[in-house]
């Protein structure tokens, strides 16, 4: 069975991922993937984008480089970012 982590940046985009992925799956749940989600402490995602709205990007990629250290016991076979900012530094953390 496939493994699916996904990593809640805004609490709307992990949601409406989440419901929207179990939603596929409810005619067919013996093909649901394991799904592990591991939601960012909120008070960090508002520090991180107020860094970001200056030009810094390294407080929000530090945080997802390290819930992907975290989330890497669970051995996903794909991680997820269901948010839109992400966009800014995916390049950089397909490269870690």
């Amino acid at each position: 069975m496939k493994k699916i982590a996904v990593i809640g940046i805004c609490t709307g985009g992990t949601q409406l991922f989440n419901q929207n992925l179990m939603r596929k799956y409810l005619a067919n749940p013996d093909k649901c993937p394991d799904v592990y989600t591991h939601q960012l402490p909120l008070h960090k995602i508002n520090a991180a984008f107020s860094a970001l709205e200056k030009g810094d990007e390294s407080i929000l990629f530090e945080l997802i480089m390290q819930s992907i250290k975290g989330i890497s016991t669970f051995k996903p076979d794909y991680t997820v970012l269901p948010n839109n900012t992400a966009h800014l530094i995916i390049n950089k953390l397909q490269q870690q």
